[in-house]
């Protein structure tokens, strides 16, 4: 995946224009968002977004699912977005590409998501789901469906062993003895395959596979 740390955003990709028109706020304190269209190809010529906000204290943890945004020079043309402030203020990680990106955690109590489409792409990039999860460091216990990070982060319990850091110390990972708790099967919709390139998540038509064309970067 590239990812490129950006400055200010450039002033001619429109500022808080979600998909639907309205800025999408999520104050609940587990979620998952999805790109447009999603699980089919998303479209040309778009703009998305979303606020995450907590409550006072909180940390905000995000973890890719899927991750599949035309590749491009820095992240010109497609791209995600993620950053502690809206546009044009904005200092943020852009990501594009087809791995899986490393989680991303906030030190804020709130996260801006953007996504933006050129005009001018294939339209063949399935986009991205992410989860995200809220809440304090330094909790004594956790809901029954968690998993307890050392330094008191509660996480989904699907994230542990799932060889991304979550925990951001290390521990979600530590003393696994099987890799990817989530079937690579689950992570595409009916009638498609995942390339099984390492960390890659891209989804492609069932009809793709074996038609003598290299669709996954990899061969798979």
């Amino acid at each position: 995946v590239n990812i490129v740390l950006t400055g200010r955003l450039s002033s001619a990709v429109p500022a808080l224009a979600a998909c639907s028109g309205k800025l999408e706020q999520h104050t609940e304190r587990r979620g998952v968002i999805y790109s447009p269209a999603w699980p089919l190809n998303y479209p040309p010529g778009t703009n998305c977004s979303w606020y995450i906000q907590g409550d006072r204290g909180d940390m905000i943890t995000i973890s890719f699912r899927n991750f599949d945004v035309e590749e491009s020079h820095q992240c010109s043309l497609d791209w995600l977005m993620l950053g502690p402030a809206a546009p044009p203020r904005q200092e943020a990680f852009r990501l594009c590409g087809s791995a899986i990106p490393p989680a991303f955690i906030s030190a804020r109590d709130h996260v801006w998501i953007f996504f933006h489409s050129d005009a001018s792409s294939s339209g063949q990039a399935q986009g991205f789901r992410l989860s995200y999860i809220r809440g304090k460091l330094g909790q004594a216990s956790c809901q029954a469906d968690e998993f307890r990070c050392d330094n008191g982060k509660c996480l989904p319990g699907p994230w542990q062993c799932n060889t991304v850091d979550e925990c951001g110390d290390g521990s979600d990972e530590g003393n696994c003895s099987a890799p990817a708790s989530e079937p690579p099967g689950s992570l595409c919709p009916g009638g498609t395959f995942p390339c099984s390139g390492a960390r890659s998540t891209r989804c492609l038509p069932a009809e793709r596979r074996c038609d003598g064309t290299q669709d996954c970067g990899d061969g798979s």
